[in-house]
């Protein structure tokens, strides 16, 4: 028998610094109204319980295990930005960068007001060398954000990106 199971959901959800020690959001509280299906409540770690254990095993830099538990996560909250936010994290905690930014895209797609993913978009296609995915991500979201490319080219850390010629391009509007 399948029960439906409405809860009201508050995430804290960490993420981790990136390599300089800067974080553009070191916390992110949302308050949703989940939908968890299961199967069976008594056999199913409920989202509370799994959102804990993920937190404890993240906090001691344990990715490689908490990434099962992050997984179960947005497997039962396909909706949930905050989900994949942390799938992301988790991912690019594990170097695992381009399926970091896949990550943080669906999050975006899903709350197209978290900048944090949309930085952290840019950041996993930098760290994965992917020209191709920064440039089509770019041509995205320059209609929707166009002063992206000038918060692109201050940051230092994407220099390597927005010197390359297709890029430029791009942020000089004539692609």
């Amino acid at each position: 028998m399948i029960r439906f199971i409405k809860i009201t959901l508050t995430c804290i959800c960490f993420v981790s610094c990136n390599n300089n020690g800067s974080n553009p959001r070191s916390t992110q509280d949302t308050t949703k109204t989940v939908n968890i299906m299961t199967a069976n409540q008594d056999s199913t770690k409920s989202i509370i319980q799994l959102m804990e254990e993920y937190t404890k095993l993240t906090n001691r830099d344990e990715w490689q295990k908490a990434l099962p538990i992050i997984e179960t996560i947005v497997q039962q909250n396909t909706k949930m930005s905050t989900s994949w936010f942390n799938y992301g994290v988790c991912l690019d905690a594990l170097k695992q960068y381009e399926k970091a930014a896949k990550s943080f895209i669906t999050a975006y797609e899903l709350n197209p007001e978290d900048y944090g993913a949309q930085y952290r978009i840019y950041r996993s296609l930098n760290l994965a060398k992917d020209t191709i995915g920064f440039v089509d991500f770019l041509i995205k979201d320059i209609k929707v954000v166009p002063e992206i490319g000038d918060l692109l080219m201050e940051e230092p850390e994407f220099k390597s990106m927005t010197s390359n010629p297709q890029v430029k391009k791009i942020l000089n509007g004539t692609h």
